[in-house]
């Protein structure tokens, strides 16, 4: 009876921890059930935007101006030289800042003052020659009309002031080809710039249309690049850009397309 007794006890605790384990167990799982059940949300109206479309496009700077400086007069190159802001020579080589109408180059700079002196010399000595042959025109028609001259002297008369009036012009037109030779013997930077290049020494000849110099606007710069045709409706004039280049890498420079051009 003692035996039978302790197993009824051992049964009977081992139900009641068997249903107490079960009973937690159980409520637990509700529990947790319930919790994952439970998710918070957020609620927001629906409405249209626009979306920002970006592209990285690789491409190549170019200065917005560059002038090949050739000269207009030929001759010896005497100095290529420019004078800088303190008053100070310096020589025209590659990298050299200039500004617009700053001297680069003298070519035979007094030949062409001697042409300039000649020229009006002879400007001078037109306007005696044509002055003399207005006085001679008047005095011979003056004896024509009193019957004193021929016909044919008056003709002379008339033809060699008409001469000397023409030859005044061709001088003074010569005086003004030399003052302009003499102008363009001084070669000056027509833009404000960077020298990127020297064509020729100091010394050597030049003749009209040969390079000198080329100097490049970098105070404003455009960027070239090539964009893939079904990408070119996409960009317009104005179009705002964002522009990075490996000398400043960490610098970001804004920009506007200009430009959009279709090559073929």
């Amino acid at each position: 009876m003692k035996i039978s007794r302790r197993i009824i006890y051992w049964v009977t605790a081992f139900v009641l921890v068997f249903v107490t384990f079960w009973s937690g167990y159980a409520h637990k799982s509700t529990k947790s059930s319930d919790e994952e059940k439970t998710v918070p949300v957020e609620v927001e109206l629906v409405s249209t935007d626009s979306i920002e479309e970006t592209m990285e496009l690789t491409g190549w700077i170019k200065a917005n101006a560059v002038v090949d400086v050739k000269s207009e007069v030929p001759g010896r190159i005497e100095s290529l030289q420019t004078v800088l802001d303190d008053g100070d020579l310096a020589a025209v080589e590659e990298g050299l800042a200039v500004k617009k109408g700053q001297q680069l180059a003298v070519i035979d700079r007094a030949v062409y003052l001697a042409q300039l002196e000649a020229a009006k010399a002879n400007v001078k000595a037109g306007e005696v020659e044509l002055a003399d042959a207005q006085r001679e025109q008047k005095r011979i028609i003056g004896l024509y009309k009193a019957g004193s001259a021929t016909e044919q002297s008056k003709d002379k008369a008339v033809t060699a002031a008409k001469l000397a009036e023409a030859r005044l012009a061709l001088a003074m037109a010569n005086m003004e080809l030399a003052e302009i030779n003499l102008s363009e013997s001084m070669i000056c930077s027509p833009i404000d710039g960077i020298i990127t290049a020297k064509h020729i020494d100091q010394g050597n000849l030049i003749r009209a249309g040969d390079g000198i110099v080329t100097v490049a606007d970098i105070r404003t710069v455009k960027i070239i690049v090539a964009v893939a045709e079904k990408y070119s409706e996409q960009i317009n004039v104005g179009t705002p850009a964002k522009i990075k280049v490996d000398a400043f890498a960490e610098k970001v420079f804004d920009a506007k397309v200009y430009s959009n051009v279709l090559l073929i």
